[in-house]
């Protein structure tokens, strides 16, 4: 839970009379590295507001990230954010929730020649016997 300005306010209040961190901390409460940290945040913007963090600055456009990949289907992810301005796990994350999956083509497909793939598993056998011919018994 965020402490309230005013009890900020209060504690730096304390600290600026007293001067010693560990006595302002023990009397409200609260740890070193807590008014450490105030104080620091007093010397860099002046105010005790709490810090706003980034979020997300800009929406992505659902629609032109599917066309962008439609047009161009084998682009990285990095590279699609590069185009669209935002961070590749933003991408990534949109990507799954439009459930755009980004599968690359699998080494089997339909022009492929059974013949030659078939021939592979016996020429790995056959080189794997002879190999194990000149080595000996032992494999040595």
């Amino acid at each position: 839970m965020a402490y309230s300005i005013d009890f900020r306010q209060k504690a730096l209040d304390h600290y600026e009379q007293h001067g010693n961190i560990s006595q302002t901390a023990r009397t409200f409460r609260i740890t070193n590295r807590t008014l450490y940290q105030w104080i620091a945040l007093k010397k860099e913007t002046g105010s005790l507001q709490h810090r706003t963090k980034g979020g997300n600055s800009e929406r992505i456009d659902k629609e032109e990230l599917r066309r962008y990949v439609a047009e161009h289907p084998d682009a990285y992810q990095y590279e699609i954010a590069q185009h669209l301005g935002c961070t590749a796990s933003n991408v990534g994350y949109l990507l799954k929730t439009l459930k755009i999956t980004r599968k690359k083509k699998t080494t089997v497909y339909k022009e492929q020649d059974l013949q030659k793939s078939n021939r592979l598993p016996k020429t790995a056998g056959t080189i794997f016997r002879n190999a194990k011919g000149l080595l000996g018994r032992n494999g040595f």
